[in-house]
């Protein structure tokens, strides 16, 4: 869970380990956004088109009624790889000024890690 995920990451930490690189489903990806556990994220989009209903979200987690409360990349990178294009950027919660990276100690890479118990 969110807190066995916030010790995983601790304990990298302290071993110098700065970045991680997560692929996972939407509720890891989604602890590690609602946990401000991310600093960062890298999101590929691939030209298909699938239509499917029952499709999973990128992240599930506290739901946004708008987009004034959606996460945003900010200082975004945009690479292709063939035909996928990969968003690579600093994530801002809702309500933080942009350019503030001050949501907990952070390590050299940016790590963020959130400060107290």
């Amino acid at each position: 869970g969110p807190r066995m995920t916030e010790e995983a990451l601790r304990m990298l930490a302290s071993r110098d380990v700065v970045r991680v690189l997560v692929e996972g489903g939407p509720a890891v990806h989604g602890a590690l956004l609602d946990g401000g556990l991310a600093d960062r994220a890298c999101v590929f989009v691939a030209p298909r088109l699938l239509g499917d209903p029952a499709g999973m979200p990128l992240a599930s987690g506290a739901p946004r009624q708008n987009m004034m409360e959606a996460m945003r990349l900010e200082d975004v990178q945009i690479r292709r790889f063939g035909d996928d294009v990969c968003f690579d950027g600093r994530i801002r919660a809702p309500g933080e000024p942009p350019g503030d990276s001050s949501s907990g100690d952070s390590t050299p890479d940016g790590l963020a890690l959130p400060t107290g118990d």
